[in-house]
């Protein structure tokens, strides 16, 4: 896939939560692609433009169209079975729990 764009990314991580905003304003939602493994999440899609070229006059955009990838390496392995996913206002949200194994609990002596 050639890539036009690369959108920017916050991630908070918790004792148990890992939290991933994606900003990506424009997009419709079913030309999202997510996928998520226990390591990595990555997201795909496709910003169309809402110009087309029969329309009359001059056009000038500082947008960015097309295609666009996101790989994002995990801080620790999360559980790939419990996503909860939001686009919302073109924020993407993502809310990945972390595997057990990863969670410290404390222990009083």
């Amino acid at each position: 896939m050639a890539v036009n764009f690369v959108p920017p990314a916050e991630i908070q991580e918790t004792s148990t939560t890992v939290y991933l905003n994606l900003e990506i304003p424009g997009i419709n939602p079913q030309d999202l692609d997510m996928q998520v493994t226990v390591e990595a999440v990555t997201v795909s899609g496709e910003r169309k433009s809402q110009f087309t070229a029969e329309e009359k006059g001059k056009f000038r955009s500082e947008f960015r169209y097309g295609q666009f990838q996101r790989v994002i390496p995990q801080p620790t392995r999360i559980q790939n079975t419990k996503v909860e996913a939001e686009y919302k206002n073109g924020i993407l949200k993502l809310t990945l729990k972390q595997k057990p194994s990863n969670i410290k609990s404390s222990k009083s002596i």
